[in-house]
């Protein structure tokens, strides 16, 4: 069983889907998913879980030495209130957070995390695309978007490019 799997069999992938607004230097300022760091966790273990490269992990945290061990507690990772972070995304970025929902056989993947799973219509987020755009051209309210669309904040600005989203049921 694999790292990404035991996590999910736990029930903790959700409460590490964390906003790194809190961030120190040695991070990267665009950083926008960030995970706890666990005693024995390594830069591959990240990596492999997270579906990014060690070089791409090592470029996200530039604060920690690859390859070897993240201690928590150490310059390795962040601290916040008793939790160990290091970044493992970026906004706009091609390295997002595994979901937690299987979309349906017939729906297109990737989807943002959470979508709806009864979900009939899909917009492929481009470069450039907003909620506010998104919405107008399905002829779709911003509260049906948003419900349709849970992990896309009010702000709309954590959409993944290349990654779907709801746009009708």
């Amino acid at each position: 069983m694999g790292f990404a799997s035991s996590l999910l069999m736990l029930g903790v992938v959700p409460q590490l889907l964390v906003a790194a607004h809190v961030l120190q230097a040695r991070q990267s300022v665009s950083c926008d998913f960030a995970t706890a760091a666990n005693n024995g966790d390594t830069c591959a273990s990240f990596a492999a879980a997270w579906g990014i490269t060690e070089a791409a992990f090592a470029k996200l945290n530039p604060g920690v030495s690859c390859p070897g061990n993240l201690i928590a507690g150490s310059e390795r990772s962040h601290h916040d209130q008793g939790r160990y972070y290091v970044c493992v995304g970026v906004k706009g970025g091609s390295s997002p957070p595994p979901t937690t929902t299987k979309p349906a056989s017939s729906a297109p993947t990737p989807q943002m995390p959470n979508t709806i799973s009864n979900c009939k219509k899909f917009h492929k987020v481009v470069s450039g695309d907003g909620c506010r755009a998104i919405e107008q051209a399905a002829g779709i309210s911003a509260s049906d978007f948003a419900k349709w669309n849970p992990y896309v904040d009010a702000a709309c600005d954590n959409l993944w490019l290349g990654y779907y989203v709801c746009i009708g049921v």
